[in-house]
């Protein structure tokens, strides 16, 4: 995917942190103090739950690559996308979809399958 937009520049930059585990930078450049993660499994609010989450779900998986960003779709305050990723476990389907205010994640909607 080419990054000619802001949101997809901001999905290229997301991913990247995820590739590289770098939670730190992902939670404190990408989500708002106050932001929410909301899966059919977990809901997460704020940074210190963010960064727990995602620090615990990267110990045991490895994101190896994205295959394929299958949808995408953008306004000035909204991202949601569906991947395919290869995984050090499998082949998984990820569905998002991203409420932004000014620049960063103030809610999320995510799945897999």
């Amino acid at each position: 995917m080419i990054a000619d937009t802001p949101g997809k520049r901001f999905y290229e930059e997301q991913v990247k942190y995820l590739l590289d585990k770098d939670v730190e930078n992902l939670v404190d450049k990408h989500y708002h103090d106050d932001a929410v993660i909301v899966s059919f499994d977990h809901i997460v609010r704020g940074k210190d739950e963010l960064k727990a989450y995602y620090t615990q779900f990267l110990k045991s998986v490895t994101i190896e690559r994205i295959i394929s960003t299958d949808k995408f779709t953008e306004t000035e305050d909204a991202l949601m996308f569906e991947a395919t990723v290869q995984s050090n476990h499998e082949v998984i389907k990820t569905f998002d979809a991203l409420v932004l205010e000014s620049g960063r994640i103030r809610l999320q909607f995510t799945g897999v399958r």
